[in-house]
Parts: C-alpha cells; sequence; structure tokens
C-alpha cells in the first residue's frame, strides 16, 4: 500500500500501488472543495494527467481548471508546440509575395 499525501487538505490515505490519479482524486474529492472540476494533478510537483498511475508514495495536489499551470498551453507537449510552430511559420512562408 502506497501513502498518498494530498497537499490540498493535508491528509494522508493508503492506496494500492498502480491507482491512477482519478481513482485518488474521488477519495479526496469530499474533503477538497475546488470551485472549478480538476483537470489535472501535482505529482511532487510536476503537472501529470489523471490517467497517471501512482507506483511509489507521493504527495499529490490537485488542480482546477483555474489553475494556471494548468493552461492549455502548459498542458500541450513540447512536440507538439513545436509541430504548431513548424506549421505556422512554413505557412506565413507561402503566404508571402
Amino acid at each position: 500500500m502506497l501513502q498518498i499525501r494530498c497537499k490540498n487538505n493535508n491528509v494522508t490515505k493508503s492506496f494500492p500501488e498502480g491507482t491512477s490519479l482519478l481513482d485518488i482524486y474521488q477519495e479526496f474529492e469530499h474533503d477538497i472543495q475546488l470551485p472549478y472540476p480538476v483537470i489535472s494533478a501535482k505529482v511532487n510537483n510536476v503537472s501529470q494527467g489523471l490517467k497517471f498511475r501512482v507506483y511509489q508514495n507521493r504527495d499529490v495536489e490537485f488542480l482546477d481548471a483555474r489553475d494556471k499551470t494548468c493552461s492549455p498551453v502548459r498542458s500541450c507537449s513540447s512536440s507538439t508546440r513545436y509541430a504548431v510552430v513548424i506549421i505556422v511559420t512554413s505557412r506565413k512562408r507561402t503566404t508571402r509575395h
């Protein structure tokens, strides 16, 4: 069993190895009153999606839609951002006269 400490309310609970953040959130949901839907979490200060599975003791902070660290730009992987930059710059080159 793992020990997961929720930083939103400073409560620690036990979970089996491989539990997803979504399942962990559902256990803490009634103790955490966030005004917007939870869309991700920080696991030991690293942003992770709710499908992320935990295999070691961790500190978890659930983030709702208003949190600046959960913006779509930050959630986007660097490879996707790179692809968008390439597409935009190639279109600018072709539209110049």
